[in-house]
């Protein structure tokens, strides 16, 4: 059984196995050199014994105890006068537990975290505890980090609407580098320059790091991200198919066909409503109603918007957008999600024109042809069917096929957009794409 495969400079006295190993040891040297002034003392003070841990042998605990000498130094002017001998070999000044014994509680505590380490500890008899192992990882000195080639800078809140710094990550390695205090081109342009290794900076569309990057690092090149690209993109594409479906409006208008009428979002949600559900939205918007006479009244009774935002239990921009609102804000109106019914839809108005007026025949049928939704959701659509308004409406739509323009919303046009260009620059570097407005 080796204990110690390296024992150079000390001697071992005595092994006692039981539950635990216990080894007595000692230096093998007659001397030992001062800390402080390096000068080779012999003159013995005193002994102690000194208790340290180690790794464990055949799933028993090692204890260690080491005889230390304490010793006179032999220069008169050294501010130590006495010194105890130190065994860089085996453990550190003041430690209680021996040099590998901290590396491998180092190595468990940067893997698993504290808690964690501290379970895999014991099943293994080191003996740590969660804040043991979470020391060790603090004293541990960090390695130097490599120089950043790629990196990614952007804005984060240190108070919301009130103060701003700015965070850089290295977008190769995934890790944080830097959190400056502010934003100010002057501050993010200094951190560039001491950054000379800089070759890909990826950023939004901001003034201030395009001008701090073209101070800081101007051989760099400046590249905007996929979340802002993807932004403009969807921007973009709603204001194209607003202008695409305009057109197609207009051109159904000029083949005869009718257009669906414009109606109240009042009447379009009411008709498939039950009377719960339209007693329960008149109760919220009475609450609601009072609620914004109260905001109104205290505000004019001077009181600041956070006040009132307490008073009322609300938010504050709330109470700031009601406010500015000028007079009672009505609800937005919530748009339709889309429906595994819709697929079926045309099956659907087809059989209800046929007289088929049964839920759960008509859920029966839509099973046997593929449909995986559920049967309220079918029921649901069924109440606006039943509703005179609501299915003439539906009707009159249904008369005029769908173009692709129409199914299509520009949120899905700008995910297949993303997934085609992440599939085309797989192999590139991350789909990262040039700035060409930078």
């Amino acid at each position: 059984m080796v204990i110690f495969p390296d024992l150079s400079d000390g001697m071992v006295e005595q092994v006692q196995v039981a539950d635990e190993i216990t080894v007595t040891l000692r230096s093998a040297s007659q001397t030992a050199a001062c800390p402080c002034c390096g000068m080779v003392a012999k003159r013995v003070q005193s002994r102690y014994i000194r208790h340290l841990h180690d790794l464990p042998s055949s799933e028993r605990a090692v204890h260690l105890l080491v005889e230390v000498r304490r010793f006179f130094c032999p220069k008169k002017t050294c501010q130590r006068k006495i010194f105890a001998e130190r065994f860089p070999f085996l453990a550190l000044p003041h430690a209680q537990r021996t040099i590998r014994l901290q590396q491998t509680l180092q190595m468990l505590g940067f893997a698993l975290g504290g808690q964690a380490g501290a379970r895999v500890s014991k099943q293994l008899h080191l003996k740590a505890s969660r804040d043991t192992i979470l020391r060790l990882v603090r004293q541990r000195d960090l390695p130097a980090p490599e120089p950043p080639r790629v990196v990614g800078v952007d804005e984060w809140a240190w108070k919301r609407r009130l103060r701003y710094g700015t965070l850089l990550c290295d977008l190769e390695r995934r890790i944080p580098l830097d959190i400056l205090p502010d934003r100010r081109v002057e501050t993010v342009a200094a951190w560039f320059k001491r950054h000379p290794s800089i070759e890909v900076i990826s950023r939004d569309r901001s003034a201030e790091f395009a001008a701090a990057a073209s101070q800081g690092a101007p051989q760099a090149i400046q590249v905007a991200d996929r979340w802002h690209l993807g932004k403009n993109l969807s921007e973009t594409l709603t204001a194209v198919l607003a202008r695409c479906q305009a057109e197609q409006r207009r051109a159904n208008r000029a083949n005869g066909h009718q257009e669906e009428p414009l109606r109240e979002p009042s009447q379009e949600r009411s008709a498939y409503r039950s009377r719960r559900e339209e007693q329960a939205r008149l109760a919220r918007k009475a609450e609601r109603e009072q609620r914004y006479e109260l905001v109104r009244t205290l505000h004019l009774q001077g009181l600041k918007t956070s006040d009132i935002a307490k008073h009322v239990g609300m938010g504050e921009r709330t109470v700031r957008d009601w406010l500015a609102h000028g007079s009672y804000p009505e609800p937005k109106r919530r748009r339709r999600r889309p429906s595994l019914v819709d697929r079926y839809e045309r099956e659907v108005l087809k059989r209800w024109e046929q007289g088929n007026h049964n839920g759960a025949s008509l859920y029966r049928e839509l099973r046997a042809q593929g449909y995986r939704g559920s049967q309220k959701a079918l029921y649901r659509y069924l109440a606006r069917l039943r509703a005179p308004r609501q299915r003439s409406l539906m009707l009159e739509k249904e008369q005029v096929p769908a173009g692709p323009l129409e199914r299509l919303s520009a949120g899905r046009i700008t995910r297949l957009f993303s997934a085609e260009i992440g599939g085309s620059q797989s192999g590139g570097a991350g789909g990262i794409i040039p700035d060409q407005t930078s």
